[in-house]
């Protein structure tokens, strides 16, 4: 067993200490996701379980990774009622003699003591500190002391997300959006239908009036094309019924880039061919700074 992996069994028994049952059963799952061939993982996940049949089930498959494994053969004894959990002896030897009516009553399920771990030469492990840092559970060698506010899984300031309500991890904050992002598929081909075509009517309008006002048309382009790119940006918002998709921004942006451009590439190809030389290419100048301030407009209103 690695110094990482026993550390972690430490901290879901601390947890399991505590009464969190469900935060201890969590982290004990995520210890058999990496080691799925420990048995102390599946003894412990066995201790916090809810039901009998789980219970069981967990110390069957501990058992058949180590026959000889004390903690679990243990619990199998209080699963069998031939046992007594530690904790409950000095109560049943002190408790006096209850009713017949008290005694007929169904029992629940046992606790079960914290699952004890195999005997192991601890001279390996003088070094490490009875209370290690946490690790980041998606980066198993860095160390960290921030925790997702909503899995309470170890997490290091990489995978760290600042929300307005604390740190998310990036798992929780992807199930978080995908409740935000209702877009269906069918969304994307009718923004593409709507945006593609005004894209191109603008960016044909740019380039037919680009040369034509001179050098201060450059400050028009810049001023208008943030107005135009939210224009366009707010009319396929309606047209897909106010729905959100995560890709939505992106693409609208690219097609607004792409409608303000291909008219102006256009123009210059033939201008080319017809001799007008690489003079023709500076139509793009105009389009171009249009298409980026159009496109960054249409993305952030699109967030």
């Amino acid at each position: 067993m690695t110094p990482r992996l026993r550390n972690l069994l430490r901290q879901a028994s601390r947890v399991a200490e505590s009464g969190k049952r469900t935060a201890a059963e969590q982290l004990y799952r995520e210890i058999i996701d990496e080691a799925p061939e420990l048995p102390e993982a599946w003894v412990g996940l066995g201790t916090v379980l809810p039901t009998e049949t789980e219970q069981r089930e967990a110390f069957d498959k501990a058992l058949g990774l180590d026959p000889n494994h004390e903690g679990a053969k243990r619990a199998i004894k209080i699963l069998n009622g031939e046992l007594v959990p530690e904790e409950q002896e000095a109560v049943v030897e002190t408790e006096p003699v209850r009713s017949e009516a008290a005694v007929s009553q169904p029992s629940t399920l046992p606790t079960f003591p914290l699952p004890a771990a195999k005997p192991v030469d601890e001279t390996k492990f003088e070094a490490l500190a009875e209370d290690q840092p946490l690790v980041c559970y998606r980066h198993p060698d860095t160390e960290t002391n921030l925790r997702c506010n909503r899995c309470n899984r170890p997490i290091c300031v990489k995978c760290a997300n600042r929300t307005s309500v604390g740190y998310r991890c990036p798992e929780c904050l992807r199930e978080i959006e995908a409740e935000y992002f209702n877009a269906k598929s069918s969304d994307y081909i009718l923004a593409s239908a709507v945006a593609f075509p005004l894209s191109l009517v603008a960016g044909y309008l740019i380039t037919l009036f680009g040369g034509g006002f001179g050098f201060f048309f450059f400050f028009i382009v810049a001023a208008v094309g943030s107005g135009i790119g939210t224009l366009i940006a707010r009319l396929t918002f309606r047209a897909i019924g106010r729905r959100r998709g995560r890709y939505m921004p992106r693409l609208i942006a690219g097609l607004i880039v792409a409608g303000g451009l291909l008219p102006a590439l256009f123009f210059g190809l033939v201008a080319l061919m017809f001799g007008g030389g690489f003079g023709g290419l500076t139509l793009l100048l105009m389009p171009g700074i249009y298409s980026f301030v159009a496109g960054s407009a249409a993305y952030y209103f699109l967030r």
